[in-house]
């Protein structure tokens, strides 16, 4: 299941941060962002502030410790081909780049056009029409924006689906429409 790898911990809780213990990152509950230990406590107090939320520094320092949380943000280079991260945004429409090796992963059409246009076009040639579609996540919304390929979560079906109520619902229109003589005028 796609949540196992991300840790509601009660101490984390009345901050609104649960732990992505794959990357031993804090993840916002609400923004579904990753956040490090430098980020997290600006993060709340920018984008939460209207929850006032009240942080102990110390305390907070002293969870992240225990949990081992990373002070920084890996690289999105080093995530490539990962299973998704729970807690982040799936981004199953995702276009790449593959001009000469680029891999640049943008979420629409508009962004890829853009960076395109920026880095790899010459004088009289035209943009692709067609770009190789990927699942991908990114980091946060701020200087960790690059998006990187994830291998998409595959969802399971715990038990089969029972269509027994379809035939049921079929089998009661029927007996319901032939007690009705529709050949019959009305009295």
């Amino acid at each position: 299941m796609l949540q196992s790898d991300l840790v509601s911990d009660p101490r984390l809780q009345e901050y609104m941060l649960q732990y992505q213990k794959r990357v031993q990152m804090l993840c916002c509950s609400k923004c579904h962002i990753l956040l490090c230990t430098k980020t997290a406590i600006a993060h709340i107090q920018v984008y939460h502030s209207a929850l006032q939320i009240k942080i102990s520094q110390s305390k907070f320092r002293d969870i992240c410790s225990e949990l081992n949380i990373h002070e920084s943000y890996p690289s999105p280079k080093e995530l490539y081909g990962i299973d998704a991260l729970s807690g982040l945004n799936i981004y199953t429409m995702a276009l790449v780049c593959q001009h000469d090796g680029c891999s640049m992963i943008c979420a629409t059409g508009a962004a890829m056009r853009k960076h395109y246009q920026k880095s790899h076009i010459k004088k009289g040639e035209h943009l692709p029409t067609k770009w190789a579609v990927v699942s991908a996540q990114k980091l946060d919304n701020n200087r960790h924006w690059e998006y990187f390929e994830v291998n998409p979560p595959s969802y399971e079906l715990e038990k089969p689906i029972n269509y027994n109520w379809i035939d049921n619902l079929e089998s009661n229109l029927e007996e319901v429409y032939s007690r009705i003589a529709l050949d019959s005028p009305d009295p």
